[in-house]
């Protein structure tokens, strides 16, 4: 979000009257708006001091998904959402590239995806959590992010996550070898 693109986001938001926004730039809370807003997971939001400012701001946070299930597991402050499925974004550059697959040097494949004003570099496979949550849930964070670009399988992966919040051990050997861990037994910090 650039400073002429705000003009647009509050004519846009106006017109649709949403009940909530889920926000991937904290410049959004900058507009007054009287809705709910939840602040995307690259708002990095490390920590219960973070979490604390932005319920001061009107917003909640999706936690950085770059923090271990341990260290979600210790937070005071549990208003926040944990991403538990979904490809996460690496980066987002204010560069025009062609969308289209990198790799590293590890071997790991990525995403080139256009978005308005640049774009994302985005995990290839899908991090997918599943029974994992359930310490976390244990421990009184009960709001997950789900973002899946899968089709095929969303109301399975619905289905899973709803029955992990309602406190139900679902098997999901057979779906969890298509999805990564991500950062969640380790932390990048």
């Amino acid at each position: 979000m650039f400073d002429e693109d705000i003009p647009k986001i509050e004519e846009r938001i106006k017109h649709l009257k949403p009940e909530g926004i889920m926000a991937g730039n904290l410049g959004i809370l900058n507009l007054g708006l009287k809705v709910p807003i939840i602040l995307d997971y690259n708002s990095n939001c490390f920590n219960n001091l973070q979490i604390d400012y932005y319920e001061k701001l009107g917003a909640k946070p999706i936690i950085s998904p770059e923090l271990s299930l341990r260290e979600v597991e210790n937070f005071k402050n549990r208003d926040f959402l944990v991403m538990v499925h979904g490809k996460i974004r690496m980066m987002t550059l204010a560069h025009n590239m062609p969308e289209g697959k990198i790799r590293d040097e590890k071997g790991f494949n990525f995403y080139i995806k256009a978005i308005p004003n640049g774009i994302e570099v985005i995990n290839e496979k899908e991090m997918g959590l599943f029974n994992k949550t359930i310490n976390i849930l244990k421990a009184g964070v009960n709001q997950f992010y789900i973002d899946t670009e899968s089709d095929a399988h969303f109301e399975t992966i619905l289905k899973i996550y709803s029955g992990i919040l309602a406190g139900k051990q679902v098997r999901t050997e057979n779906i969890e070898r298509q999805y990564i861990l991500g950062w969640s037994k380790q932390s990048v910090l």
